[in-house]
């Protein structure tokens, strides 16, 4: 029984480190709200962008992805509304075209 006891190894703490330096998280750590990427606060200078952080507190990372998606609904909104136009002026055309007719 003690040779059993013995082979057991005691479990290793799971540290959280930096996403920048690399090195294990203190107590005060910048959490990025969207992704939960952390760093050092004397970290936090290169990994956010003070405009992003004084108005939203998201990293670049975070906030080139919301640009690209907001980028992507603009482009499906544009798309939507010229299919509207393109019917209606097929409608038009279609019905200058029958009341000429008759």
């Amino acid at each position: 029984m003690e040779s059993q006891v013995d082979d057991v190894k005691p479990a290793r703490r799971n540290y959280s480190n930096c996403g920048i330096c690399g090195l294990p998280l203190g107590s005060e750590a910048v959490r990025c709200p969207l992704d939960g990427k952390i760093c050092h606060p004397q970290c936090s200078s290169k990994y956010f962008d003070e405009r992003i952080e004084a108005e939203r507190n998201i990293c670049k990372d975070c906030n080139a992805r919301l640009e690209e998606e907001q980028e992507k609904r603009r482009i499906e909104d544009m798309m939507k509304a010229a299919k509207i136009i393109f019917a209606l002026v097929v409608i038009l055309v279609v019905f200058l075209l029958v009341r000429r007719w008759l």
